[in-house]
């Protein structure tokens, strides 16, 4: 994208991402070069909102009591309770790839495991690219095991099994992530640095949830510096282009 302003005219806010997600779940999308959204009574007033675009749809979603207004944020995360870090950078990335990782089941489930399929906009079944979703998969899992091997060196865990904990309520959970970040913190102060380091925070009363890769506390000083450990597959650095606002494709 050349430009900001280019980047955001062609954004989808939140009630346009989810009123395309319902018609492209029902089939409903009609082949016209305008997307028209009108949403009636949603939070206690009536909005409406146009926007044209040459490849884009015309929808009218009407809120109903058997079919009411839902936001992303309803469909795919509140059963959690918050926000992933990597669920905003996804979205700068790419909204239409977000929406789509999950309507196929989820960003974090295995390629075996989401829908093969969606049905797109003029009502044909769009199929997933395994093979380009295998590939995405294994250069993750590469990531993953970078990580994991940094964090059993720091913590010198060698080829200890990691213990799974099972819990059945958001109790048992944040009881958990409390725990972890008092080790963490532990750590921190005991080795002068820790790794995958919890961070919650609000963002305009949104709770958002993440892991900072590493931590280092400099004795001199008192501060603490945070370390951001990428895995590329080319090993370079991304350009400021592409780190700054994503890929236009």
């Amino acid at each position: 994208m050349s430009s900001d302003d280019e980047f955001d005219n062609n954004w989808l806010d939140s009630a346009e991402v989810d009123a395309v997600a319902l018609a492209v779940e029902r089939g409903e999308m009609s082949k016209t070069r305008r997307i028209e959204i009108e949403m009636e009574g949603v939070y206690g007033h009536d909005t409406t909102k146009k926007r044209d675009r040459s490849s884009s749809v015309e929808l009218i979603e009407k809120p109903s009591t058997n079919n009411p207004y839902r936001t992303p944020y309803q469909r795919f995360r509140q059963h959690a309770g918050f926000l992933a870090a990597t669920d905003i950078a996804d979205v700068q990335w790419c909204s239409y790839q977000k929406l789509y990782k999950e309507l196929a089941g989820g960003g974090w489930i295995r390629v075996s495991e989401q829908k093969q399929s969606i049905i797109g906009d003029s009502g044909a079944e769009v199929k997933m690219d395994k093979d380009k979703a295998l590939a995405k998969q294994r250069i993750m899992d590469k990531g993953s095991a970078h990580h994991d091997k940094l964090e059993r060196e720091m913590y010198q865990l060698g080829d200890m099994e990691m213990v799974t904990v099972d819990f059945h309520t958001k109790l048992d959970y944040y009881a958990l992530w409390l725990h972890n970040c008092i080790i963490q913190l532990t750590t921190l102060e005991m080795e002068g640095k820790c790794r995958e380091f919890g961070v919650r925070g609000l963002i305009n009363g949104q709770i958002v949830q993440g892991d900072i890769d590493e931590l280092r506390l400099d004795r001199e000083t008192g501060m603490v510096r945070v370390v951001d450990d990428k895995t590329r597959a080319d090993g370079k650095m991304p350009n400021y282009r592409n780190s700054s606002k994503g890929s236009p494709n």
